[in-house]
């Protein structure tokens, strides 16, 4: 019987350890409430599908838009050349294309709008990539 009891003591030192240990451990854990509050805030919407086809739509519409746009930049950029292939004919020719003499654009204004052009080129080419 001293033996039980001697034991007892024994087992109650052991408990209050693994209280201790318990009590350091359980402000880590989650509770059934956290449980709870995760699955109900990661709801996926009813309208998904839907979302993700309108993004698609977007896309098309944005990649056809940025085509477009290229295109009008390469005309943009084959009529100044074609300008400025006009102005070099006429200076090199000793010949006037009727261009320059109706009041035409100089080599100054034909620099003027090359620049404006790139800069427009850089400014749209930064929005549609």
């Amino acid at each position: 019987m001293l033996e039980r009891i001697g034991a007892l003591n024994e087992r109650h030192t052991e408990l209050d350890g693994r209280v201790v240990e318990m009590e350091e451990i359980m402000p880590t854990k989650a509770d059934k409430s956290d449980l709870d509050g995760l699955s109900q805030g990661q709801a996926i919407p009813d309208d998904l599908l839907d979302q993700l086809e309108k993004l698609k739509e977007a896309l098309a519409f944005l990649e056809k838009d940025k085509e477009r746009i290229d295109d009008l930049l390469r005309n943009q950029q084959d009529n100044i050349d074609s300008m400025l292939s006009m102005g070099r004919d006429s200076r090199t020719d000793g010949e006037s294309s009727g261009y320059e003499s109706s009041g035409g654009l100089s080599a100054v204004d034909i620099r003027k709008i090359e620049i404006a052009c790139q800069r427009l080129g850089h400014k749209l080419g930064s929005h549609v990539k």
